[in-house]
């Protein structure tokens, strides 16, 4: 596939461009490996064009690979300043590793070479993460029927924001009332919102679209279950067994909501519980083999190792390519002191990049630990904290992967006994 897609860029003819023959192959690329092993070669035979950069950092963008896009970007940037998409792209990465400021900057300059309005609602966002919420209301009171014609409850929306980080419950009031005029399904469109963001592990974002979609209905189970994942990852633990346990009420038929009060109950240092609801959950939907990966989960998590083992294997048996299964599998064998097993398992599942949470790679990073393999249970570890920074249990795993490679723990031991804090949870002691 490489040595295609050199011999095509030099066959590049006077009226088709360089750039038309790299997107030609990424557009004809079948995987995301292929896709940027394309979007690399671009950048090393154009290395002084903006756009071989622009097409690297969006193909990091795809990949969730955010501190890597910022890079991209910042040279696409660099080289083309005048290219209002790279701005805009970099101003994505950046609100995704959380420089909200620089984001906004880049954002603005784009707007200003040309940008469209369908990136309106990323720069509402940005003023209302800087708390710039005079700003927020003059944007929403200036958005063109462009910015509007796929959303019209957008400056309604952002007008609620404002209002509410202002202290304004009235204005607050009028906003998600007209809001929910314009957009009578506004609830179910939030909530989709939401969950977009949380499957591109953007999680604040994810929290601020379900929090409105709770605001416009409460009685909403997809809702609720936005709402209680994106609190979870950013480690708002109590508010997140909450939402869980609402979501229990609301839809008694779905397993979300039991299971994902147990895995907070877990964080909350708190497995017992955990385990006694998972057992409820098992005997109510005893055909889901997921269910009994998580319970095998929550049972190592509470340190009985023969019954994690037993629930484990039970899930294997029905659904030996079940994601959730296999991280069951790798807690499971982990606790029976199977390092091998587990680290195999939980290799599995983080190759196979079937979710975001950061779990996978928790799981991962504890069972490098066991086996003494430092350089891999740091880059799991590592990973797993970017996607939970304010969970305190993966920075207490990252400050244990630091010891084993010999690096100062003061970091991430400082950032778990904060978020420890913060969660009403007393750490152990740090490594």
């Amino acid at each position: 596939m490489i040595v295609a897609v050199v011999v095509m860029a030099g066959a590049c003819s006077s009226d088709v461009s360089a750039r038309d023959v790299v997107e030609a192959q990424l557009a004809e690329s079948g995987s995301e490996t292929e896709r940027l092993n394309t979007s690399l070669i671009a950048t090393a035979d154009y290395p002084d064009s903006g756009w071989s950069h622009l097409l690297l950092g969006e193909q990091y963008l795809a990949r969730l690979e955010y501190p890597q896009a910022v890079l991209s970007l910042e040279r696409s940037v660099e080289l083309d300043g005048a290219d209002a998409l790279a701005r805009a792209r970099l101003a994505e990465a950046l609100l995704a590793v959380g420089r909200e400021s620089e984001a906004l900057t880049q954002l603005e300059a784009g707007f200003e070479s040309g940008l469209d309005d369908s990136w309106r609602e990323t720069q509402g966002l940005l003023l209302s993460r800087l708390e710039r919420y005079d700003d927020l209301l003059a944007l929403a009171d200036g958005l063109s029927t462009d910015a509007l014609a796929d959303d019209p409850s957008l400056a309604d929306r952002m007008r609620y924001t404002a209002y509410r980080g202002l202290g304004d419950d009235a204005g607050t009031d009028r906003a998600l009332a007209r809001a929910r005029e314009l957009v009578p399904d506004l609830a179910a469109a939030q909530a989709g919102a939401a969950s977009a963001e949380y499957d591109a592990a953007r999680f604040r974002s994810a929290f601020e679209y379900a929090e409105l979609a709770v605001a416009a209905d409460p009685d909403s189970a997809a809702a609720a279950y936005q709402h209680g994942r994106s609190l979870l990852q950013l480690g708002r633990l109590e508010e997140a067994q909450a939402a869980f346990v609402a979501l229990g009420e609301l839809a008694p038929e779905r397993t979300e909501g039991p299971v994902f009060e147990a895995l907070t109950l877990v964080e909350l240092g708190r497995p017992a519980d955990a385990v006694s609801i998972m057992d409820e959950v098992a005997i109510a939907f005893p055909d889901l083999p997921g269910v009994q990966g998580i319970r095998a989960e929550v049972l190592a998590a509470a340190g009985d190792a023969a019954a994690a083992l037993e629930a484990a294997e039970a899930a294997l048996a029905v659904n030996p390519d079940d994601p959730l299964v296999l991280l069951g599998l790798a807690a499971a064998l982990l606790v029976n002191d199977d390092r091998g097993g587990s680290f195999s398992a939980a290799e599995r599942v983080v190759a196979e990049g079937q979710t975001v949470t950061g779990r996978p790679e928790a799981i991962l990073a504890a069972a490098a630990i066991e086996l003494g393999r430092a350089d891999i249970a740091v880059a799991a570890a590592t990973q797993s904290v970017a996607r939970a920074p304010d969970l305190w249990r993966r920075q207490l795993l990252l400050a244990r992967a630091y010891a084993l490679a010999g690096l100062d723990t003061g970091e991430p031991c400082a950032a778990a006994a904060r978020a420890a804090e913060a969660s009403g949870v007393t750490s152990p002691p740090c490594p």
